[in-house]
C-alpha cells in the first residue's frame, strides 16, 4: 500500500515538473511514422521512389527552359537600336536571327517559335516601331512576350532617352494560319 502511494505521489510530482514539449512530441510521431513506413515495402515504393521518378521524368521533359520565349527577329530589322540589343541581352528570350520571312513564317506555323519580332527605327525623335507577329493559337504567350518587351522599353536599357519620351511602340499582328473547329 505504501509502495502504491509513493508511486502515485512520484508520478503526480513528476508530471507536474515535466512540461509538455511540442518538439519532443513531433519527433516521437515522426519516428513512429517512419518505422511504420519502413515496415511496408509498398509504402516505400509509393511514398519515396514513385515521387522521385516523377521528379526526374518531368524535370527531364522540361529541360530547364522554363520561362524562355523562342522568338525570331526578322532579317529586315534595324539591328543598331537600343531595343534590339536589349532583347539580345534579355535571358527570357531565345532569339533566332538572320532568318528569311518565309522561314520565320514556317517556324511560326509549326509552333517552333512563339513570335516574329520586327524592329524599325525612324527619326531620332520618333519611337522605334516593334511589330510582333504571333499565331492566334499562342495568344497568351504573345501577350507575355509583348509585356516583356514593354518592360524592356520602360527601363530604357541604355539611358538614351531620358526626356520621358516613349522610346518604342509595340504593334501586335495576329495571324490565323490554322483554324480549329469544335468537335
Amino acid at each position: 500500500m505504501v509502495f502504491v502511494f509513493h508511486y502515485l505521489l512520484f508520478t503526480i510530482h513528476h508530471s507536474l515538473l515535466m512540461k509538455y514539449n511540442q518538439f519532443t512530441a513531433m519527433l516521437a510521431i515522426t519516428k513512429a511514422s517512419l518505422r511504420s513506413q519502413l515496415k511496408s515495402p509498398s509504402s516505400i515504393v509509393f511514398g519515396i521512389v514513385f515521387p522521385l521518378i516523377f521528379i526526374f521524368v518531368f524535370g527531364y521533359l522540361g529541360r530547364g527552359s522554363a520561362g524562355k520565349y523562342h522568338v525570331a527577329i526578322s532579317k529586315d530589322s534595324d539591328t543598331s537600336n537600343v531595343i534590339y540589343h536589349a532583347l539580345l541581352k534579355d535571358t527570357a528570350f531565345e532569339i533566332s536571327t538572320g532568318l528569311s520571312k518565309d522561314s520565320c513564317d514556317e517556324l511560326l506555323i509549326k509552333k517552333d517559335i512563339y513570335a516574329i519580332i520586327s524592329i524599325h527605327s525612324q527619326d531620332h525623335d520618333d519611337p522605334i516601331m516593334i511589330e510582333v507577329f504571333y499565331n492566334s493559337i499562342q495568344g497568351n504567350t504573345a501577350g507575355s512576350i509583348m509585356s516583356r518587351i514593354a518592360a524592356i522599353e520602360n527601363t530604357d536599357p541604355l539611358g538614351v532617352y531620358s526626356q520621358g519620351n516613349k522610346i518604342a511602340q509595340i504593334i501586335p499582328h495576329r495571324s490565323t494560319n490554322r483554324t480549329y473547329e469544335a468537335i
